[in-house]
């Protein structure tokens, strides 16, 4: 079995607690520099990537800035940083509930995304968390939507990242859920709720389709009041992304 080649390590540190991006020149292209593919690739436009390369901000393995004649190399890495967006900070603590030398545990507040994706960025529970403990090789070992608050496990060393997350993708750890919905006595509860989730690639939310079930969710009420009940829900090994009420 072919082992894949090592991927060198950053020469760039990290800023606000966010890893720079990491850009590897394809096999087979036809571009004569490194600016040219960078141009195509990148929507930022020949402006920023050239004012970008003047500057020195784009880097090779070596820590040595990329010219505008460098030539483009299969399989060469490069390395930048993203311009942060301007985010609003999301005014709610973050807590620490658990650490030790290889896990931390942080109690995620609502509206805070997990780790930074699209817009949301250097204010994510992985930025802040690497800024605060110190910790710039904190990795989260699995995600919360956004707009989700729960607790969320990360890894202080890299090498053990991959066991945990298989713990998350084997089904191996226990996940439950509370949520708020309109209250009707009609609906029978406890209830196991089957579903098939369908999460299409380039697409955040995910999708209720019709077919095979992937996704079982029991589902309890926990208390009920002014016409509202809270819920407990408890994803079963199928495959546990989805919670709600019905």
């Amino acid at each position: 079995m072919r082992r894949k080649p090592r991927i060198p390590p950053s020469p760039l540190p990290q800023r606000e607690g966010v890893d720079p991006v990491r850009v590897k020149l394809p096999q087979g292209g036809a571009w004569g520099t490194v600016r040219d593919h960078l141009v195509a690739r990148l929507a930022a436009g020949d402006g920023v990537v050239d004012g970008m390369l003047d500057a020195g901000l784009i880097v090779g393995a070596d820590g040595r800035p990329v010219e505008r004649d460098t030539a483009y190399v299969p399989g060469m890495f490069v390395w930048f940083h993203r311009e942060l967006p301007d985010e609003e900070r999301v005014p709610f603590a973050l807590d620490v509930v658990y650490r030790d030398e290889h896990i931390v545990v942080a109690d995620k507040p609502h509206f805070l995304a997990t780790t930074p994706r699209g817009s949301h960025v250097a204010e994510t529970v992985l930025a802040r968390l690497r800024r605060d403990l110190g910790i710039p090789e904190l990795g989260a070992a699995h995600r919360l939507d956004r707009l989700t608050a729960g607790l969320v496990l990360f890894t202080v060393r890299p090498g053990e990242r991959g066991a945990y997350q298989s713990l998350f993708r084997d089904k191996l750890v226990h996940k439950e859920y509370e949520a708020v919905a309109t209250y009707d006595p009609e609906v029978a509860l406890p209830r196991t709720v089957r579903s098939r989730i369908l999460k299409e690639r380039g697409l955040l939310a995910a999708r209720e389709v019709a077919g095979e079930p992937n996704a079982v969710s029991r589902i309890e009420l926990t208390e009920h009041r002014d016409g509202r009940g809270g819920t407990g829900s408890s994803p079963a090994p199928a495959r546990p992304i989805n919670s709600g009420c019905t």
